[in-house]
């Protein structure tokens, strides 16, 4: 990693000399790509390997390449549709609506649909990975400075993204090096993402070789019975989610607390992960919906309609019980000795989250309730098997929760570093 150099304090971005630093427009770094979305009746343009990014594939504003595409497009839209083709390390800028701002490094050769801006970097001029980040850590002065209303929408048009002014160091080695020590923050997190992704999908792997194949240690010897779900082996049950078999379901009601704590709303979640913890509340002065308190060996998931989130308190992240209010969005079940595992991966499961939203009410906002969480038959293992489960798969999700703080530390070090590494203020 580079050698960082601390700056006098009145080496700061609005005194940068003029040898280094310079006001420039983005458009004139390089060039600007609007993509656009294929006719969806042309079923030929879709299928093929080119990823086709949209705002909603961004999971968060926070790490360089975490989107994962829905949908790819094909060799005949590439052919139809090239001088939209977006490059390896494109910047890619949502903006429009309400995740205006949210921004990515495109991971291979890749396209977008027409709410996302990308900036293409004219190599002798810029470093891509530099105007990244100096974008980032512009985010909130762009949208307030250039997010415009376009039918009561903010909307950055491609002109106006084109025209953001940024004061860039014009050294071009040195907005490498810049982007080098802040790539090293990002690289060690997006390697934990890949070490935590396998650790999940090995979890996952056990977790059907046990409880859908009925593959465990000793099934050899078990007889298989009938059962409402099928065959099951002996020994073993059926019940619903929050039968007190393995899980109670939790009630609504916060303990008095002192001063402040973190609100989480669905909102703040990204898939299995929070992305935001800067709403703070009191026990007095916080929202109605701050009604939800999560316990230990609990497990959280978002009731509403095609909303995929899920949190986990548990022994390796206990720590955090005392930081968060939860929602009444969230849903909350308080698992039984040695179901905790168990229970998380099976509401972790999409075919779980497909069952939810078959059984979701409601006129205005369509959302689980606890009547209807009743309906959710589960199996019901037996305590040996389960206690055998959790020995195995306890070690791999202490792992992941390790791998997360740690990310949140590099996240917050990198973040410290940003404002100071683009203004001058320390040099590399």
């Amino acid at each position: 990693m580079p050698k960082i150099k601390s700056q006098p304090k009145n080496c700061l971005r609005d005194e940068a000399s003029a040898k280094a630093w310079r006001k420039v427009k983005l458009g004139e770094l390089g060039s600007i790509i609007t993509g656009t979305t294929p006719p969806t009746g042309r079923k030929d343009f879709f299928g093929g390997d080119f990823p086709f990014i949209t705002p909603t594939d961004i999971v968060d504003f926070n790490i360089r390449y975490n989107y994962k595409t829905e949908r790819f497009l094909s060799e005949k839209w590439k052919n139809k549709a090239e001088r939209i083709l977006i490059p390896k390390d494109a910047v890619c800028f949502v903006c429009i609506g309400s995740t205006i701002g949210k921004i990515c490094l495109a991971n291979k050769k890749s396209f977008t649909n027409q709410q996302i801006n990308t900036f293409v970097a004219d190599p002798k001029k810029v470093n891509s990975k530099f105007i990244y980040y100096l974008l980032k850590d512009n985010q909130e002065n762009i949208i307030k400075q250039y997010g415009g209303s376009g039918s009561g929408k903010e909307i950055i048009n491609k002109s106006t993204f084109s025209g953001i002014e940024l004061l860039i160091n014009g050294d071009i080695k040195e907005q490498k090096r810049i982007a080098d020590v802040l790539s090293g923050f990002d690289d060690k997190i997006e390697l934990n993402n890949k070490i935590n992704q396998n650790l999940e999908q090995a979890a996952q792997a056990i977790f059907k070789e046990w409880f859908v194949r009925f593959k465990f240690p000793g099934y050899e010897k078990i007889k298989m019975i009938d059962s409402e779900l099928g065959k099951i082996p002996e020994g073993w049950s059926v019940g619903y989610l929050g039968d007190e078999n393995l899980t109670d379901i939790i009630s609504n009601g916060v303990e008095k607390f002192e001063g402040e704590k973190i609100y989480l709303a669905t909102a703040d979640v990204s898939s299995k992960e929070i992305s935001n913890t800067n709403i703070k509340i009191s026990y007095k002065n916080r929202p109605s919906r701050a009604d939800m308190q999560p316990v230990l060996n609990s497990i959280w998931f978002a009731k509403m309609v095609n909303t995929y989130k899920v949190l986990f308190f548990f022994d390796a992240n206990k720590n955090d019980l005392n930081k968060f209010i939860l929602s009444t969005g969230f849903m909350g079940v308080k698992c039984n000795k040695d179901s905790e595992f168990y229970i998380y991966i099976l509401i972790s499961s999409l075919g779980f989250h497909n069952l939810k939203d078959t059984l979701v009410q409601g006129a205005v906002q369509e959302a689980l309730t606890l009547g209807n969480i009743k309906k959710v038959k589960i199996l019901i293992p037996s305590r040996e098997i389960l206690s055998k489960f959790n020995e195995i798969i306890r070690p791999m999700f202490s792992e992941i929760y390790k791998n997360r703080n740690e990310n949140q530390k590099l996240a917050s070090l990198r973040d410290l570093l940003l404002p100071k590494l683009m203004s001058g203020e320390i040099r590399v």
